[in-house]
């Protein structure tokens, strides 16, 4: 928390050291580096939306793809036991508040997009981490408006029905 955005550019090396866990056995981690937009203001428009819902979907599914690739490799190279082979694959992203501090993102506009593009990509398990309990009625929201929308076909008609949710830009949070 403390060595966060801007804080991380300005910590001594001694405050990045103490802002470390070390963990005692290392771990297979793939990360998705996407970047979210930025310097908006008032309601987001249909073209702010696409482009969101596009990059999302466009790095689950990258993600999505390159697990189960990673996961044959490992299988063709032996590097997976039998026993581990056998059980059915899945592929879990775990997120958060994606582009919602230094950017100023819509927390509903960010967290319902995100289910969106976990759903139609195939992610088994999408993991949302919070700090705390405050925007649960945010996740609430976009949980429901998203099952509202999972028959909709066109993606236009999805653009169309955020676009009418009249979600507006927040403010950064200066991190």
């Amino acid at each position: 928390k403390k060595v966060y955005g801007n804080a991380f550019a300005k910590a001594s090396e001694r405050q990045l050291v103490q802002a470390c866990h070390y963990l005692d056995k290392p771990q297979k981690v793939n990360l998705i580096a996407i970047e979210a937009p930025s310097s908006g203001q008032g309601v987001y428009t249909r073209d702010q939306i696409d482009y969101i819902l596009v990059t999302c979907y466009v790095g689950f599914k990258a993600a999505e793809l390159l697990a189960h690739k990673t996961h044959a490799l490992n299988i063709s190279n032996k590097q997976i036991s039998s026993r581990t082979a056998s059980r059915k694959f899945r592929t879990i992203i775990h997120t958060g508040w994606w582009g919602c501090g230094a950017y100023g993102n819509n927390r509903q506009m960010m967290v319902l997009t995100q289910m969106l593009a976990a759903y139609w990509t195939g992610i088994d398990e999408l993991v949302f981490h919070t700090q705390t309990r405050e925007h649960e009625n945010d996740i609430r929201a976009a949980k429901q408006f998203v099952d509202s929308v999972l028959k909709e076909r066109k993606l236009d008609n999805v653009i169309d029905k955020i676009f009418q949710l009249n979600l507006k830009w927040d403010r950064s949070n200066n991190t």
